[in-house]
């Protein structure tokens, strides 16, 4: 949604002042989301052949696997069609694909989130002390600040005084050392015991190198599923009590069994899409006219499908 600004002059200068009780939420994706298999570029040969298993189909109302049409150009997760679809056809959402910085091109996730969340520059001294989020908060009026995370993110570092409230991330592995441990028993007396243990073996010793890349780049913050059943309660205490919101949400690392259509990423992008939909029914028609919600994450995944 987008929010009714009023110009205003101060000092020579000319804000954008939010009309009286609006609200802004900004929403992280932690980990670097697949933009490209979002919002897809349906027109584009390029694509398609980049992306000989990942692609999304051309939208067709026959197929419930395609992309969802915006335009002649662009087409929709169908994971969206439920969620954030009805959005696009109240003329309620906009997206703004392959954007970025100009002056951080790094594949750090650690420095590009830093980059977003501090509002500076890459280049030169950085001050860690303030977030692009606590400045906007200090020249606001009635300003109401809050932080939906377990620790005060950088992004509200400063001197505005932000409370923090965490939400519980909700989620597991497919199969566990226990489960792992029973399969193998099963194998135990066959010709393939040394295969199924060495499957196991790889397996953890891949989960371990990359999920720690994973957990650190998620930075502590909620899994799209916890993000999903919290998100009415973000939209209650932000009709009622605040203005200015931040939520990270993590798992958007998809370095392996991404998926198209289906698999891990389209049921990240769905349980995103059902809580962006549950908060804007939560907050209420009326106070979502004047709501601004945005999503943003630190880079997106190559373009190429690289195995």
């Amino acid at each position: 949604a987008f929010a009714s600004t009023v110009p205003l002059t101060v000092a020579g200068r000319v804000w954008a002042a939010p009309a009286t009780d609006a609200r802004l939420l900004v929403v992280f994706l932690r980990g670097a989301y697949d933009a490209a298999n979002v919002v897809v570029p349906v027109s584009s040969d390029f694509y398609h052949a980049a992306r000989p298993t990942l692609h999304l189909a051309k939208p067709d109302a026959g197929n419930p696997n395609a992309a969802l049409s915006l335009n002649a150009e662009w087409g929709l997760h169908p994971a969206l069609r439920e969620s954030i679809y009805p959005l696009w056809a109240r003329r309620e959402i906009a997206f703004v694909p392959f954007a970025g910085t100009s002056d951080d091109l790094t594949r750090s996730h650690f420095e590009t989130q830093d980059t977003i969340e501090l509002g500076q520059g890459a280049g030169g001294s950085r001050d860690y002390r303030s977030g692009f989020m606590s400045r906007l908060a200090a020249e606001l009026t009635r300003a109401k600040p809050i932080a939906f995370t377990d620790q005060l993110p950088l992004i509200f570092r400063g001197k505005t005084q932000t409370p923090n409230i965490g939400i519980s991330s909700v989620g597991k592995p497919g199969v566990d050392d226990r489960q792992a441990r029973l399969i193998k028993d099963m194998y135990a007396q066959s010709d393939l015991s040394s295969s199924v243990s060495e499957g196991f073996r790889i397996r953890d010793d891949v989960y371990r190198s990359i999920s720690e890349e994973m957990t650190a780049a998620n930075r502590g913050a909620v899994s799209p599923r916890g993000f999903e059943l919290s998100a009415r309660r973000i939209g209650h205490l932000m009709r009622d009590q605040f203005n200015l919101g931040f939520v990270d949400v993590g798992g958007w690392d998809t370095h392996v069994n991404q998926g198209a259509a289906t698999g891990y990423l389209a049921d990240r992008i769905g349980e995103l899409g059902r809580g962006l939909a549950g908060f804007s029914e939560e907050i209420g028609p009326s106070v979502w006219r004047d709501t601004v919600v945005v999503v943003i994450s630190e880079f997106g995944r190559t373009f190429r499908e690289n195995g």
